[in-house]
């Protein structure tokens, strides 16, 4: 059994309740005990449920019954971090933990209670976008973390299991927006939906390009399934390198530029690649030796030195204005 409240940042970036939702108990298989009931020589008092299972942001509507009947009675809890409670019996789950709701007669002198368990689940992505064929590592937290965690899913979506607790991979073969399900295993009134976007997958035909400024280079793009052959082509970094509708890219300037790709028929279908653009560096001079005397039938290599260093091409190409010496990358033959 778990007691204590954890604390709210157990659920940072999960989905908060703005408003408590009233539960019907009868709706869910919630794990309450049935009704709990005190008595003494001079009557008896009654409450609903003698403990209950509780999500936390919901509300429960609490009972109190007496004999003889219509005795006023008093609400409260011994833990109010954890639940609250009005004049009516309506409780307010506030914070993961057991707490007690406590009923008083004071005409009867009698004091009834009942245990409340509230949970959570929380979930790592509440609304993930998964690439069509790809999968994805579904995971969701219960809370308290003693607990653990049972999916359920549509129809369309193919769940299969990663040897892990609480998580689960899950894939699609249609395009669509699909629900996935997380209870506490064995309180199915405790749970968390998310819906899971299944769409376009975007491959570019040639990624991590490399380019000088002033070069161009045109790539494309495979888009699967079949059907979404529409895209458009931005430049997130149009300084350092430009995009047309085609996906010709030209550089402009040296740094990293994002090129992305967008699916016109689903929009969040979508690709980034990085284009890296260099500055070209040009050959400033090219030293040989102005004078050399070669035997014949001998050979002869010349140490070319090209500057600057870092030049972008230092590539050379060798000639001979002279039928009595012949010159191939360097080796001048007499």
């Amino acid at each position: 059994m778990y007691h204590g409240a954890e604390s709210s940042n157990d659920f940072t970036g999960f989905e908060q309740f703005e408003e408590f939702d009233f539960l019907n108990p009868n709706e869910y298989d919630n794990g309450a005990a049935s009704m709990n009931t005190v008595s003494n020589s001079t009557g008896s008092i009654s409450l609903n449920y003698n403990s209950y299972y509780i999500q936390r942001g919901k509300a429960l509507q609490l009972t109190a019954t007496t004999d003889p009947s219509g005795l006023p009675v008093t609400w409260s809890v011994d833990k109010p971090a954890i639940i609250s409670v009005d004049s009516t019996g309506r409780v307010s789950a506030l914070a993961v933990g057991d707490a007690f709701v406590i009923v008083r007669c004071n005409e009867l002198d009698l004091n009834i209670a009942c245990s409340i368990h509230v949970m959570d689940v929380g979930l790592e992505n509440s609304s993930p976008i998964v690439a069509y064929g790809d999968s994805y590592l579904f995971t969701a937290y219960p809370r308290p973390s003693t607990e653990s965690i049972s999916f359920t899913a549509h129809s369309n979506v193919t769940m299969s299991s990663t040897g892990t607790p609480n998580s689960v991979l899950i894939s699609s073969s249609s395009i669509g927006n699909y629900y996935v399900r997380s209870c506490i295993t064995g309180h199915s009134n405790i749970y968390k939906m998310c819906t899971v976007k299944f769409v376009p997958k975007v491959i570019f035909n040639s990624t991590n390009i490399s380019l000088f400024v002033g070069d161009s280079f045109q790539n494309g793009v495979t888009v699967t399934p079949s059907g979404y052959n529409d895209v458009t082509w931005t430049s997130l970094d149009p300084g350092i390198a430009t995009v047309d509708s085609t996906g010709k890219i030209v550089a402009v300037s040296p740094g990293r530029a994002r090129i992305k790709v967008v699916v016109d028929q689903a929009p969040d279908a979508t690709a980034v690649m990085i284009v890296t653009v260099k500055e070209r560096i040009l050959v400033s001079s090219i030293s040989i030796p102005s004078y050399i005397t070669v035997t014949a039938g001998t050979t002869y290599s010349f140490d070319a030195v090209v500057s600057p260093s870092n030049a972008t091409d230092k590539r050379l190409e060798w000639s001979s204005d002279s039928a009595l010496a012949t010159i191939n990358d360097g080796l001048l033959t007499a």
